[in-house]
């Protein structure tokens, strides 16, 4: 089968004849429809980031969405000729309090993380992918929807992580704090999907503020300016009791002005949940968060059960796909596609088709 491969870091990724995945016992065999390119996939592949890849050769990869071709002895409730989401966090499937996982072909995540890597060392950039039955999520069946339209989902993952963690109930206020980037324009959408009042989408960039705000009159653009009193102020005209809750999905935060002005901009017992990264220390303003009951959590990505939830939204009519915009491309264009990938702000999506 096709497949792309990375054989040393730092060096061009290309596409190669390669066997078939090894099926073992647990695991269930996907035919490719459409396989996800993250914004930083170039910088991860060249050692820019730092991640702690696979060893090479492997092929890289960590979401993507198609049709079960094989499952293991073990296997229950997949079956041959499901379409399936694949989710790229796997872990070590012994009952420990902190047991080592990776996201699939892109990193580890725990000091233990390579024996992992070992057991599925290559990612979904290829025809077929061989992954846990437990990374794997039955999609439901819509006239018209195939793969591609599908691989979308994966847009509201880690975003649905966030909102379900600091608990949107219907009729919430919602504050998306990144709302212009990759990660956080989705979160518009979804907070409305999920019974938001209000979505305020707070960001830099106005031509993707100007697009979020046709979504629908329940989405507020603001601009950040930077000062947390000024934009404080803008939350408090919109919602003039204080927001229920904020989302934080700003990547790489050159200071705490956003999230300060989130949490000021919150009601006495709001919630935000903080999903992005920051490279300065956090500054919080402690007395205030304590007296008016405020509650900050954390989320690394999402709940097992998130693809379920989401294509229920979909499915029910809640969540609308089309709001994201899909850039294909085959195998050979792996280069375009990861430049394509980076350049892209808001709700685009890149897929490879292999």
């Amino acid at each position: 089968m096709r497949a792309i491969r990375q054989l040393e870091t730092n060096s061009p990724v290309l596409v190669d004849e390669v066997s078939e995945p090894i099926l073992k016992d647990g695991d269930v065999l996907v035919r490719i429809e459409a396989a996800g390119v993250l914004s930083y996939h170039k910088d991860v592949l060249v050692g820019r980031l730092g991640y702690a890849l696979p060893e090479n050769p492997f092929t890289p990869g960590n979401d993507g969405v198609g049709i079960v071709e094989a499952t293991g002895k073990t296997v229950v409730h997949v079956s041959v000729g499901d379409r399936v989401a694949i989710d790229p966090r796997i872990f070590a499937r012994e009952n420990v309090s902190e047991p080592d996982g990776m996201l699939l072909a892109l990193t580890g995540l725990t000091s233990g993380a390579v024996e992992v890597q070992k057991l599925w060392p290559d990612g979904t950039w290829a025809e077929k992918v061989a992954v846990p039955s437990e990374n794997v999520t039955k999609l439901p069946t819509i006239a018209g929807m195939d793969g591609v339209g599908w691989s979308r989902l994966h847009k509201f993952a880690v975003c649905y992580g966030g909102l379900s963690r600091a608990q949107l109930a219907g009729g919430d206020t919602v504050a998306v704090l990144g709302a212009t980037g990759n990660f956080g324009s989705p979160a518009v959408p979804l907070s409305l999907a999920m019974g938001a009042s209000k979505v305020i989408a707070l960001g830099r960039n106005e031509s993707v503020l100007d697009k979020l705000s046709q979504l629908s009159p329940r989405v507020f653009p603001v601009k950040l300016m930077g000062d947390p009193e000024t934009d404080i102020a803008e939350l408090r005209k919109i919602v003039p009791g204080g927001i229920d809750l904020g989302i934080d999905l700003i990547g790489q935060a050159k200071d705490s002005s956003g999230i300060q002005a989130v949490i000021g901009g919150l009601r006495n017992g709001g919630r935000v949940a903080i999903q992005g990264s920051m490279d300065v220390p956090l500054e919080l303003p402690y007395n205030s968060i304590m007296a008016r009951d405020i509650a900050i959590v954390g989320a690394f990505m999402y709940p097992r059960d998130t693809f379920r939830k989401l294509g229920v939204l979909v499915e029910s009519g809640a969540l609308d796909l089309d709001c994201v915009e899909v850039n294909t491309f085959p195998l050979e264009e792996i280069n375009k596609a990861m430049q394509r990938a980076a350049e892209i702000r808001g709700l685009g999506h890149v897929v490879l088709t292999p």
